[in-house]
């Protein structure tokens, strides 16, 4: 029986919603192949899930006063990638863009957003991401609230336009990117410095594990994305096997800090770094 997806993005209480509804994009491109859905038997089942936005760990980082590194950040890979990596790498630009750019790092966010700009002109996103966005950008480079709702936009038009062409594998595509930089974020920055943070980060990161696996489970994977998937899959399951005390019952004595699996946490930290240089090589 075919699943036939529902995604809702449930957005940060702490970012801002985007202000301006999404163009239809002229663009098309035949020459592209798209994730594809098996066809549907006649009998669908719908599922809400939720899913990451690229805003929500560097929010939480920032107002938590997590100390900003850009040595944890994806190093800008300047040989080109294929199509389908290239959405993935997208992903995790957005995630270091937002991380940059809620930190007040002008220089470093104004390079990453260029390089979301390049990857997603590639993926057929050029006419919405025009030189408006670029002036927009520039302009509110030193606002940091504002920057963030121009990511989202940028958020939105990618997955508008994937839903207008049909193409919605290739918008989880991106969400594996961020998600993958996100749990980086989480292990490099949250871990160590804030405990209830780092748990709260890890239990919302579980379950969005669980949730891109079945949204990628939809669409056939590509073949030069099988092992970032699979990476991805034995990362939800490593959640799984994990039983993770929730702020409230560490706070109430119901459990203790002791109780959480340290060999988990580190098989779960060399699979995120297995992903992310996957995705280098």
């Amino acid at each position: 029986m075919i699943k036939n997806l529902l995604l809702l993005v449930l957005l940060s209480s702490l970012t801002l919603s985007c202000s301006e509804s999404s163009t239809k994009s002229e663009h098309t491109d035949s020459n592209k192949d798209t994730l594809e859905n098996p066809s549907s038997d006649g009998t669908e089942e719908y599922r809400m899930i939720t899913l990451p936005t690229p805003m929500q760990i560097p929010a939480l980082l920032r107002n938590t006063r997590t100390n900003y590194s850009k040595s944890v950040m994806f190093p800008i890979i300047k040989e080109e990638k294929s199509y389908f990596t290239s959405s993935v790498l997208m992903g995790m630009y957005l995630m270091d863009l937002a991380y940059a750019s809620v930190n007040n790092d002008h220089q470093t966010a104004r390079i990453y957003f260029d390089e979301c700009r390049r990857l997603g002109s590639d993926m057929g996103l050029g006419i919405k991401l025009n030189e408006r966005l670029v002036e927009r950008f520039d302009e509110n480079i030193e606002r940091p609230d504002s920057l963030g709702i121009i990511i989202l936009e940028m958020y939105d038009m990618g997955h508008a336009y994937f839903i207008e062409q049909g193409k919605d594998g290739l918008g989880l595509l991106l969400v594996m990117g961020w998600y993958g930089e996100g749990m980086n974020l989480v292990f490099k920055k949250a871990r160590g410095n804030d405990l209830l943070l780092f748990l709260h980060l890890i239990q919302q990161q579980r379950q969005y594990a669980e949730n891109l696996v079945y949204g990628l489970n939809q669409f056939e994977i590509p073949e030069e994305l099988e092992d970032e998937y699979a990476i991805i899959v034995k990362i939800n399951d490593t959640f799984n096997s994990m039983s993770i005390p929730t702020i409230y019952q560490l706070r109430t004595g119901q459990r203790n800090v002791s109780e959480i699996d340290q060999d988990k946490l580190r098989e779960l930290e060399a699979l995120v770094e297995e992903f992310r240089n996957s995705i280098s090589v």
